[in-house]
């Protein structure tokens, strides 16, 4: 899962020809958002069936992508049935949220430096753009502390820690 979520990323970032300075964050951003999701899961089991993780308000797959906020610009079968095509679908929302607003309101020049780029960024996505500086606030705390630490452990090298969810 590591490789497809890497290679979505890649991908992204060099279709959207996103800066160089900010690839390396994009990357670990990816990854740390999938695990904060789903825990790098698109699939789980209910009785004897696998169905595709599907959050209480309807966000589909590994990358929890909100069919309502995204139709129209996303197939919504293979967001539901297809691993890479939602991984490249949530690494193009990333990269949105990322540059037309992360960037743009210039996260990076705060107290924090560019590590609030992934912060917001997962802010934004987590539950839209007008929550860009949730991070900063204590609305959402739990969610952006738990996401700063699933970020700072793959920043770290130790993206293989989301074995964490999966108990002992």
């Amino acid at each position: 899962v590591r490789v497809v979520l890497q290679g979505a990323a890649r991908e992204t970032r060099t279709a959207k020809q996103l800066a160089p300075q900010w690839s390396e964050l994009f990357g670990h951003l990816t990854l740390a958002t999938a695990w904060k999701e789903t825990c790098w899961r698109q699939f789980v089991r209910q009785g004897r069936q696998v169905v595709t993780i599907r959050s209480s308000a309807g966000a589909l797959g590994m990358m929890q992508i909100n069919p309502r906020v995204w139709r129209g610009l996303y197939n919504l079968d293979a967001l539901a049935a297809d691993v890479r095509y939602n991984a490249r679908a949530g690494t193009e929302i990333l990269h949105h949220y990322l540059v037309d607003y992360a960037v743009k309101k210039r996260e990076h020049e705060r107290p924090g430096g560019a590590d609030n780029l992934a912060r917001a960024t997962y802010s934004a996505y987590n539950a839209g753009p007008g929550r860009l500086g949730r991070y900063r606030t204590g609305k959402g705390h739990a969610i952006d502390r738990k996401f700063w630490e699933m970020y700072r452990q793959v920043q770290a090298g130790n993206e293989l820690a989301v074995a964490s969810c999966f108990g002992a």
